[in-house]
């Protein structure tokens, strides 16, 4: 036997439960992707300030002779590494999430949110993080 479910119950359902975690979910998702754009953009930064500090160390030990600059040319180079994974990792994840923001918009129907071109860096050679992750509706 088959139960029906009443009209009230449905619209109960999908007026005080399922639209009020639509609108909590994509206001979290909005700060999220804000978020972590922004997390992207200051280790991107931050990892072309200790590309530049390597450089200018490495140039420097050469010319002094002072081994403790070759460490610290060394080490900057390293940081600036960890700093544009952390930099890839966080443009991924604002990918992500506008995905994820994208898919409950079509689900009621409302235009998608497009990605930003996320790379400061314009000669990027990973273009994936620069494209969008869902169609851009015109």
């Amino acid at each position: 036997m088959e139960h029906i479910v009443s009209n009230e119950l449905k619209q109960h359902i999908l007026v005080d439960l399922i639209e009020p975690n639509y609108k909590n979910e994509i206001a979290r998702n909005l700060r999220l992707k804000k978020n972590f754009k922004n997390m992207g953009l200051f280790f991107e930064t931050l990892s072309k300030f200790f590309v530049g500090t390597s450089s200018v160390l490495s140039f420097s030990s050469g010319i002094y002779r002072f081994e403790l600059l070759s460490f610290l040319a060394g080490t900057s180079s390293v940081v600036s590494l960890v700093m544009l994974q952390y930099s890839s990792y966080a443009y991924r994840e604002s990918k992500k999430i506008t995905k994820e923001t994208n898919d409950i918009l079509s689900k009621l129907h409302i235009q998608n949110i497009s990605e930003s071109k996320m790379s400061i860096d314009d000669n990027n050679s990973d273009k994936s993080t620069m494209e969008p992750s869902t169609p851009i509706n015109k």
